[in-house]
């Protein structure tokens, strides 16, 4: 996610845009905002160094109410996290639905290597099949994404940087943002 985050935010502030950044859980781990130019990277890497991985829900309201605190016109809001499978966070789509409603709401999500790999593993079937069942339900916590707003951006953590940055480009061609 801090990648990705790295990634795009050069991205952006390179093409002219204006970039915050938000890390947070239930409360907000670091803030980078009106920082331009070639400053932001290492802003960002500064902010970054005092996050740490956790186990806490994030706060959905909390996303919500930052970026509307923060940010007073139509933009891109980026939500770096793992798409939960149907049904499993109606905070998350009640959160991505209010900032669609303003925003262009890009979710970069990085995907399980382990439940790709227990797919393709012939010789357990029964791994096979609760990965199997685990991706039919994660596909369906993407289309509800979508439908509630967001364009969705699904890979592999390695490739996660480049496919969200290449959406990015995209969607600026496309004069969505």
């Amino acid at each position: 996610g801090i990648e990705t985050a790295l990634l795009l935010g050069a991205l952006a502030t390179r093409a002219g845009d204006q970039v915050h950044l938000l890390a947070l859980d239930q409360r907000v781990r670091a803030r980078v905002s009106g920082v331009r130019g070639g400053a932001f990277l290492g802003a960002a890497a500064t902010a970054f160094q005092e996050v740490v991985p956790s186990l806490d829900v994030t706060d959905w309201q909390l996303a919500v109410s930052q970026v509307r605190a923060t940010v007073h016109h139509p933009a891109l809001v980026v939500l770096v996290t793992r798409v939960p499978p149907a049904g499993m966070d109606v905070d998350f789509l009640e959160a991505v639905r209010a900032l669609a409603d303003r925003h262009t709401v890009l979710v970069a999500s990085a995907t399980d290597p382990d439940q790709d790999r227990a797919r393709a593993d012939d010789g357990d079937v029964l791994m096979s099949a609760a990965a199997a069942l685990e991706e039919r339900t994660d596909q369906a916590g993407v289309a509800d994404a979508r439908s509630a707003g967001a364009v969705v951006v699904s890979a592999p953590s390695g490739a996660l940087p480049a496919r969200t940055a290449d959406t990015y480009i995209e969607l600026k061609k496309a004069g969505r943002l």
